[in-house]
């Protein structure tokens, strides 16, 4: 007769679950990462939208300043200058929305298949 111990299947058992698993966490982080591809283009296309309407202001205000003092603290563009116009602002908010995105889609991929 031919007599495989116990051992040794339940050893290969085990070594099988061990590849499934790192199979399924480089699935979830593949997830997040293709979450990510949008919301840093976003990003990148707020910035230089947000630089072009900063500069337009910015040609603007001078003229615009000698009319009415007070135009440069009403202008929305050159008031967020340090938050909306921040690349790192910006770039850690996208970061965050895209690693939410990316948990929650590949969590719902893994309840319900």
């Amino acid at each position: 007769q031919f007599y495989i111990p116990l051992r040794i299947i339940v050893v290969y058992e085990m070594d099988e679950f061990r590849h499934l698993h790192i199979l399924q966490i480089l699935v979830n982080c593949l997830g997040v990462l293709l979450h990510l591809i949008p919301y840093c283009e976003a990003c990148r296309l707020w910035l230089i939208c947000y630089d072009l309407h900063y500069l337009f202001c910015l040609q603007n205000n001078s003229w615009k300043l000698q009319i009415n003092s007070t135009f440069g603290e009403k202008n929305w563009w050159l008031l967020h200058r340090q938050t909306f116009g921040n690349s790192k602002y910006v770039a850690l908010r996208a970061l965050g929305c895209g690693v939410i995105s990316g948990l929650i889609a590949s969590t719902l991929f893994q309840m319900y298949g």
